[in-house]
């Protein structure tokens, strides 16, 4: 795919001309190009348009870069002021809520979180796509600019140690958007019913727990590497905060046993909730049968307390331990 676009648009370039082309040219890529599969790509992150004096914003071109945009960037692009220039590789990737991620691989200049962020707002949120840098962007040039004079065998190692960290933080993103979408399916529901007990509670400790596996890797990582995974860390630390305050939210409204005990049998007798006075009771009438039984004793502790909770569901909070024998003995036919 050759760009349609050349080197002399760009003189008095509107920012809406450029951008109805950059569209076009995306589409052709697209067809060209299925996911995965990779083209070339050229970027001016902080060129300013003709209608936007005084506003940096990423002209990009897409396609083969031979011909004129090859000599465009040896003798025009590399001499900017501002070193705002680089080159690379591009794929579209994976598409997950609506968005299709759209993959820099650089390979040449300098391509920075920032200048993603400006161009996924201006450019790419229009058209539904996610601009990331690859895991592996600038492995090449970060190995070239700390390697310098290096041996061979210490770049190669500084390579491996690049691709095990975006490895890394690969596998701990995967797991970590299971767990939060595994609590946005679950636990939200219960806790807006208010439903939400211990198993809810168990599941959030365990996003949290994800999250900061992932952040530590993600924080101990390469720069380079860092930058592409810098949207999903945002994304999911905002996240994290949110799963931070259901934590919470959860533990304050969640119920004790002895009230989930004492409502299910007053629900079901008399249509009410249980009085703060029952729910006393209730505790302690657990712990009496609790030890009636001997629990600390027994091999079968997890039958016996389901004998406790069933009669207790069914007799009261005024049941005694010796209520417990009869369910105790027809658990065990």
């Amino acid at each position: 795919m050759k760009p349609k676009l050349q080197p002399e648009i760009l003189e008095g370039l509107k920012f809406a001309d450029y951008r109805k082309l950059f569209y076009k040219e995306l589409k052709r890529m697209k067809a060209g190009f299925p996911e995965g599969e990779q083209t070339e790509y050229l970027m001016l992150s902080e060129f300013e348009f003709a209608d936007l004096k005084g506003k940096k914003i990423p002209f990009i071109v897409v396609g083969t870069l031979g011909g004129s945009w090859g000599k465009f960037y040896k003798t025009e692009a590399k001499k900017r002021p501002n070193k705002d220039f680089s080159k690379g590789k591009v794929s579209f990737g994976a598409t997950e809520g609506g968005l299709q991620s759209f993959h820099f691989e650089l390979n040449d200049g300098k391509l920075t979180a920032k200048h993603i962020k400006i161009a996924e707002k201006v450019l790419f949120k229009k058209v539904k796509l996610s601009p990331q840098l690859s895991e592996n962007v600038g492995a090449g040039e970060a190995l070239a600019a700390a390697g310098a004079g290096a041996a061979a065998a210490k770049m190669q190692k500084a390579k491996e140690a690049l691709e095990g960290q975006g490895k890394t933080l690969k596998e701990g993103l995967l797991k970590l958007k299971g767990e939060f979408l595994q609590v946005k399916k679950e636990v939200l529901p219960k806790f807006k019913a208010g439903k939400a007990g211990n198993k809810a509670i168990k599941q959030l400790k365990a996003a949290q727990a994800a999250f900061q596996t992932f952040k530590k890797d993600y924080e101990g990582a390469h720069k380079k590497v860092q930058a592409g995974f810098s949207t999903a860390f945002q994304q999911l630390e905002g996240q994290a905060k949110e799963m931070a305050k259901l934590a919470l939210a959860v533990k304050k409204n969640k119920k004790s046993l002895a009230q989930e005990l004492a409502e299910a049998y007053f629900m079901k007798k008399e249509k009410r909730a249980a009085t703060e006075k029952e729910v006393a009771i209730m505790q302690q009438s657990l712990k009496n049968a609790i030890a009636y039984r001997k629990l600390d004793s027994q091999d079968d502790r997890a039958l016996q307390l389901k004998a406790i909770y069933l009669t207790a569901q069914h007799v009261g909070p005024f049941f005694t331990g010796e209520n417990t024998d009869l369910v105790y003995q027809k658990m065990q036919a």
